[in-house]
């Protein structure tokens, strides 16, 4: 969480726009609650305070294609 709310949460707020990342886990499941996708509409509040729950940003669709390495998840989001 500390990623999307200090680094997401924050980049999105001072840019004022929807901000995506990603990232890569060896033998590790991706936690499901995780969102690369954050678009900030807290106004003034500190973005210490930022929850999961405060993220407008909505994974619309999610799959996984089969790689050599493993697999990659792919999400489709709706920031509606």
């Amino acid at each position: 969480m500390d990623f999307a709310r200090k680094g997401l949460a924050g980049a999105s707020k001072a840019w004022n726009c929807p901000v995506f990342g990603s990232v890569v886990f060896f033998y590790r499941e991706i936690p499901p609650r995780w969102p690369s996708g954050v678009y900030w509409n807290q106004g003034n509040k500190s973005v210490q305070s930022w929850k999961y729950k405060n993220n407008p940003v909505k994974t619309e669709a999610e799959f996984e294609i089969t790689i050599r390495e493993g697999a990659a998840s792919v999400r489709i989001y709706d920031i509606n």
